[in-house]
């Protein structure tokens, strides 16, 4: 949950991938890469480790704003948020 916000975040979301290797017919098994945040009472006053993970979730937000207003393919795969969450995607996958 995100209290201090215009409309405070209520849901969670969580970013899943799947590799493919060249010659492989099949992918690999869904994995969750969404970024923890630490929580304590520590974060409560100061939280510097949670931005990028907002950061994700407002995009992955914005993109379930673009499907549900039916945007198209290519508009959705050129925008911001699309190609944050593509790349941290990437780089979750790269770290395995």
């Amino acid at each position: 949950w995100r209290f201090f916000a215009p409309n405070p975040g209520v849901q969670n979301v969580h970013l899943l991938v799947r590799d493919t290797k060249a010659g492989d017919a099949q992918p690999s098994p869904w994995r969750d890469v969404t970024p923890e945040v630490p929580h304590g009472w520590t974060q409560v006053i100061w939280n510097p480790a949670s931005r990028g993970p907002k950061a994700l979730f407002d995009a992955m937000q914005q993109l379930s704003v673009m499907s549900a207003n039916q945007a198209g393919f290519t508009w959705v795969t050129q925008s911001v948020p699309y190609q944050l969450v593509f790349s941290a995607s990437r780089a979750s996958a790269a770290a395995d």
